[in-house]
């Protein structure tokens, strides 16, 4: 991951860098990951959000997205009153279980990646709000993945890419604010 060096010199980042440091499926979370725990604390859960910003519309093909259903997602302990990840999951997602019964899988997938978010597993929370769009933008997207059709890996890179300029809006925003305080 040679790449992630040029990233985490502020003056040398672009979304060229993040992307091209993060060219494997999932390389940009691990640039963020790396990020994270070095110099940008939080930026991995500022990632999870723009993703699941993207992904809510899909989210909203299934769920009426009002004040509690955002609630509950955002934050389920609080509204379950239960601490435990499993206990969350299953709370969570029985209680939503009749709207998504018929729903599209792209909004499934959409939803287990907002729960995912609300449990504050930043890292599935990205890679299922990307699933979720590339399974609205190229139909069957799972089998085709197998059968490595050529959309699919075009969709694929297209959410990479996605990822990467969130990081550099992320951390440039970090890196821009002190500066404007001045």
């Amino acid at each position: 991951m040679l790449g992630v060096l040029q990233v985490v010199h502020v003056d040398a980042l672009s979304v060229d860098s993040v992307f091209s440091a993060g060219l494997a499926v999932g390389g940009t979370e691990k640039v963020a990951m790396v990020l994270d725990q070095s110099r940008f604390p939080g930026i991995l859960m500022e990632l999870a959000a723009g993703c699941i910003a993207d992904a809510k519309p899909l989210l909203a093909e299934a769920l009426s997205l009002d004040r509690d259903t955002i609630a509950i997602l955002e934050d389920p302990q609080k509204h379950f009153g239960v601490s435990d990840a499993s206990e969350l999951w299953r709370l969570t997602t029985e209680h939503f279980a009749f709207a998504l019964e018929n729903a599209p899988s792209h909004a499934f997938t959409a939803f287990l990646a907002h729960v995912e978010f609300g449990l504050r597993n930043y890292r599935f929370a990205i890679v299922g709000a990307c699933v979720a769009r590339n399974e609205q933008e190229v139909p069957d997207f799972l089998n085709n993945f197998e059968k490595k059709i050529p959309a699919v890996h075009a969709t694929i890179m297209k959410m990479e890419r996605r990822k990467a300029e969130l990081i550099v809006q992320s951390v440039k925003h970090r890196v821009e604010a002190p500066a404007h305080r001045q």
